[in-house]
């Protein structure tokens, strides 16, 4: 992990607080995925989060597979199928049917999205009970960020900073890119089967807290 103390504003990612923004509010939630506040770059497009179930069963799979072969190969497929479902330079959208949401199983500069908040179970080989990994999306700022996480794709440390002391429970809608990860399991991820999560590293784009009447 490395640390920095200088501020950086990255001209992507903004975080905007608006009274108007509830839950009750779907026409407006709507227009957050739709309208592209921050341009997208040459090449880049824009996509609802959808939840990447069987590579998640995959990754379920191979925590309880007795052949170490077969653990490798089940690895293999999930993280081929990540690739192709969070690929470098593709924006992903979450609106008020998916917002992300700021929970404990997150840690800093982490988020996840409200449709697979909880580890999704079931029933494996031999009738095991087994739980999906979360899947987690990670930003990075100077001030917080990996080894590997270019400059040019830094969140603003402002931002970082409003996530960090915001209540446990809040959530978002709005967009960010994915990035690349020099040091992933994949192009832009992490698995990590300890924490049972899959953590996606991406740019915070338009990001608006939803605030709750």
């Amino acid at each position: 992990m490395s640390s920095g103390t200088g501020k950086r504003s990255s001209g992507w990612g903004f975080i905007s607080f608006f009274k108007a923004h509830t839950v009750a509010a779907p026409v407006f939630i709507a227009a957050v995925c739709l309208v592209a506040a921050s341009p997208l770059h040459p090449g880049e497009s824009l996509v609802p989060y959808e939840v990447p179930r069987l590579a998640l069963k995959h990754l379920a799979d191979s925590t309880v597979d007795p052949c170490p072969v077969c653990v490798e190969k089940l690895k293999k497929r999930a993280f081929k199928a990540l690739d192709k479902s969070f690929p470098a330079g593709a924006v992903v959208c979450f609106d008020d049917a998916c917002p992300l949401v700021k929970t404990k199983d997150c840690g800093r500069n982490e988020l996840v999205p409200a449709c697979s908040r909880v580890r999704e179970e079931y029933r494996g080989r031999e009738e095991q009970l087994l739980q999906f990994p979360l899947m987690l999306f990670r930003f990075h700022t100077r001030a917080y960020n990996l080894v590997g996480i270019g400059d040019k794709d830094y969140s603003s440390d402002t931002d970082g900073q409003t996530i960090e002391k915001l209540k446990t429970g809040s959530s978002f809608t709005g967009k960010l890119r994915i990035i690349s990860y020099e040091y992933g399991d994949g192009a832009s991820f992490n698995y990590s089967a300890q924490r049972n999560v899959v953590i996606i590293h991406c740019q915070l784009l338009d990001i608006i807290k939803i605030v709750k009447k």
